[in-house]
């Protein structure tokens, strides 16, 4: 929680009290999509801020982030800063999340799905999205403690299953996109509190390419409808979470997910 608050400024301004630095839970980034018309919104100095202009002369609103990505910044660069630390926080047993957030054609989709796949299945690898780095990120840290453990003993060995569900919420259903689109799944509340969904299909994953095939099989079943900002959005949410248990040498284990959000304003 950032406890942002509005603070009052010069005539026409507003600004919002900073987010906590280093340590919080929650990290919050803007990504601005690249443009060649003139700009409503300006990086605030220190790349920690935006600030969007009003129309009509009505001034202007600031707001303090803890990281802006300008429109000429690469998915490489958002992955250093969001992925590797969440994937890190997977692995160690915590769970994460990376919500990408934002109206219709913002770029919510190329974020973190990229560019649509063009001939022979080839995507530029610059522009391969947030989802397919959490893969390889993923995989390439479980092969590189597995070979640790390895160095140091069969006593020591850590074994890994991953397992992923892909679900869409769209008008208030939620949809199995492993199973066709399956729309009878339900949220409740178990007897200790806990958040529960029923009979959601996972299914094991041993590397990268497998999960991203996982994904993009799930991917044709979405709702995609038409709206007047972009002729090809999807008016849903999408989650894609990721689950992974490890055993460790004497028997103990570890469980934690990450998810991997698309919500759409």
């Amino acid at each position: 929680e950032t406890g942002a608050r509005i603070n009052e400024g010069a005539a026409g301004v507003a600004s919002v009290a900073p987010p906590p630095e280093d340590g919080a839970s929650v990290h919050v980034c803007v990504r601005v999509r690249p443009s060649t018309a003139p700009r409503a919104v300006s990086v605030e100095k220190g790349g920690k801020g935006v600030r969007v202009t009003l129309k009509g002369g009505q001034g202007s609103l600031a707001f303090p982030v803890h990281r802006v990505f300008p429109g000429d910044c690469g998915q490489g660069d958002l992955s250093d800063y969001m992925v590797k630390p969440a994937v890190r926080r997977v692995v160690e047993g915590v769970n994460a999340a990376i919500l990408c957030y934002g109206q219709t054609g913002s770029g919510k989709t190329y974020t973190m799905e990229g560019p649509p796949v063009g001939p022979m299945g080839h995507c530029p690898e610059a522009s391969r999205g947030l989802i397919v780095r959490t893969f390889e990120e993923l995989f390439q840290r479980i092969h590189d403690i597995q070979l640790e453990s390895m160095a140091r003993g069969m006593d020591q060995s850590r074994a890994f299953e991953v397992h992923v569900c892909y679900l869409q919420i769209y008008n208030e259903c939620i949809h199995d996109l492993l199973v066709g689109g399956r729309s009878d799944l339900r949220i409740y509340f178990d007897r200790l509190k806990n958040l529960k969904l029923t009979d959601a299909s996972s299914v094991q994953v041993r590397s990268a390419e497998e999960a991203e095939a996982v994904r993009q099989q799930g991917a044709t079943a979405r709702i995609v409808a038409e709206t007047n900002m972009n002729r090809v959005s999807s008016r849903s949410h999408s989650i894609f979470i990721v689950t992974v248990s490890q055993t460790e040498g004497g028997g103990r284990q570890r469980f934690a997910q990450l998810y991997l959000v698309s919500a759409t304003i």
